[in-house]
């Protein structure tokens, strides 16, 4: 997967907004029986690569693929196991059902429900859809 720094700027920026303008509760549902995304890992995500999440949103669920992963974290930082996550992950789902950037509730048969925040990309050459979510955090 190949995102500029400008793109990933413009994405990270965007979730970090969303999450600040909903108090927080961008990362987790809790109360609705959801799971914190919190508690999964680049390891959880990289496992399930190419298969399907489902997505919903208003009155509708929109089945996306998780197709690439990309570590994000500066090049110094990743052999040392400094205990952050920053990974990009990437989506492709139907052009016909198309979803706005937004905070979604997602279900996976293996990972269970969680909720993330998602924003659109460009059109594939296969004419899907992509969506990126980028994870950026501390790890214990």
């Amino acid at each position: 997967m190949n995102i500029t720094r400008r793109k990933f700027l413009v994405t990270g920026a965007a979730a970090a907004g969303a999450i600040v303008s909903l108090g927080g509760t961008g990362l987790t549902l809790a109360g609705n029986g959801m799971n914190a995304v919190s508690r999964l890992s680049w390891a959880d995500f990289q496992a399930h690569l190419n298969t399907d999440f489902t997505f919903a949103g208003t009155g509708s669920t929109v089945p996306l693929r998780l197709v690439d992963m990309e570590d994000t974290r500066p090049r110094t930082k990743k052999a040392l196991g400094t205990g952050k996550e920053c990974f990009v992950l990437k989506f492709y789902g139907p052009s016909k059902a198309r979803l706005s950037q937004n905070t979604y509730a997602v279900s996976h048969s293996a990972l269970g429900m969680f909720s993330l925040f998602i924003a659109p990309g460009p059109v594939s050459k296969t004419s899907q859809q992509s969506y990126f979510a980028v994870i950026n955090r501390l790890t214990s």
